[in-house]
């Protein structure tokens, strides 16, 4: 059976675990399709972080519309409802669904190469691993390294790569650049840059990840 990739989008968030019950009641019995991000480790944090209702994207404005009068603690001493806009805007889940709609669009112009970045650069952003875990991700990665010949056994070790903190990246274009692999060490040169915190005590290896970008871009010239 095909797997269908559904679009979620955040109506709201609450941290009372009273609300998260009201609105399960609500949804269900108007056949609202959801879930609750969260529900299972929130009670875990001492609700700390909160509860996010995502609905089907094609439901939203229904699930907004049938929820817009109905009174909510949001808190364990209520407060104030949360924008949506923020929430769209910062969601992960959003975030996956761009990047894969993203990556859709490249591999249909047949440039498997950008479509990859795109996987690439979600699967950096992605610190938990709990999206590119998402069966489509899988999928369209598997379509880029097969356009692109490279070897598909190995697709949970290249998520792995694709997540290395910035030091590590550091390291890892260094070795790729004594081995002469140029082109492979200037991504984990980048890599390391844009994970770099930019702090006083990183300043070096900031400027270490510059000069192999560098050092690469003059053995690629040479090798031209």
């Amino acid at each position: 059976m095909k797997n269908e990739f559904i679009a979620y989008v955040p109506v709201l968030e609450t941290h009372n675990a009273g609300d998260r019950v009201f609105l399960k009641s609500i949804l269900d019995a108007e056949g609202i399709t959801y879930y609750i991000q969260g529900e299972y480790v929130a009670p875990y944090l001492f609700n700390a972080l909160p509860m996010r209702l995502m609905v089907k994207k094609e439901q939203a404005d229904k699930a907004r519309e049938i929820l817009k009068d109905i009174e909510l603690s949001y808190s364990y001493g209520g407060g104030k409802r949360p924008e949506t806009e923020s929430l769209e805007r910062d969601d992960p889940y959003q975030d996956l669904v761009r990047s894969l709609d993203k990556a859709r669009d490249f591999l249909n112009r047949g440039d498997a190469g950008s479509a990859l970045k795109v996987l690439e650069a979600f699967a950096a952003r992605d610190i938990r691993g709990v999206h590119t875990a998402h069966p489509e991700f899988y999928k369209l990665l598997g379509i880029c390294q097969q356009a692109l010949g490279l070897d598909t056994r190995n697709t949970i070790g290249r998520i792995a790569e694709m997540k290395l903190d910035w030091l590590t990246a550091l390291k890892k274009g260094e070795q790729l650049l004594k081995a002469g692999k140029v082109k492979e060490s200037i991504a984990f040169f980048k890599r390391s840059l844009s994970g770099n915190p930019g702090e006083a005590g990183t300043a070096s290896a900031e400027q270490a990840a510059r000069q192999g970008i560098k050092a690469a871009e003059a053995l690629l010239k040479q090798q031209k």
